[in-house]
């Protein structure tokens, strides 16, 4: 058994309200077992911002040394993108395996879904922002899944998400709201 020792800490009386409620309705037994329990999510937390840090330096360092920053293409850099997925598909790419992959990719790095879509946001291409949200619907357990979620029906989510639409936007905030998501302004210059 490890070593446990007594610390004293401070909380605000809605924390201590919180605690006591959580305990009293039988969802913890101690209030010690719910400040382990936010020490492990700490702890891990800390650990995934280390390990991002870690990468964000290691990223840093390469962009560093592989030369003088030059302009970049962004339509050429997408047709090479695409042109490296096709000849890696064996000279046929099809949207499934591509939105399989993407959905996987999504799963695995939440982090990599808020990033492609406030780019898409930031580009404002309406067409990219539906396909990157039905690779997402995959992702986040499919249609079904995710329009339960969403308190829509599963039509509704397919019509919502397809090429054509142009989708509302409470409907779009309860999609992102089942992937655990919101839309958010931020601050920019004018040009």
């Amino acid at each position: 058994m490890p070593d446990v020792q007594k610390i004293s800490i401070a909380l605000t009386g809605e924390q201590i309200g919180a605690l006591k409620a959580a305990v009293e309705t039988g969802e913890y037994a101690t209030t010690s077992e719910i400040v382990r329990e936010a020490l492990r999510d700490w702890q891990f937390k800390r650990e995934l911002r280390q390990e991002d840090v870690r990468r964000l330096r290691q990223l840093w360092d390469q962009g560093k040394s592989s030369g003088a920053a030059t302009p970049v293409d962004f339509d050429n850099a997408r047709r090479e993108a695409r042109l490296r997925l096709t000849e890696a598909a064996g000279g046929t790419m099809k949207d499934t395996s591509h939105d399989e992959a993407m959905a996987e990719l999504l799963k695995e790095g939440p982090a990599y879904a808020i990033e492609l879509l406030n780019g898409i946001l930031e580009d404002g291409e309406q067409g990219e922002l539906l396909i990157a949200l039905r690779q997402m619907t995959k992702a986040f357990g499919g249609v079904q899944t995710v329009a339960e979620k969403a308190n829509l029906n599963p039509t509704q989510l397919y019509r919502t998400l397809s090429e054509e639409a142009n989708p509302e936007l409470r409907s779009l905030s309860a999609i992102l709201k089942a992937m655990g998501l919101r839309l958010a302004v931020e601050r920019v210059h004018a040009v």
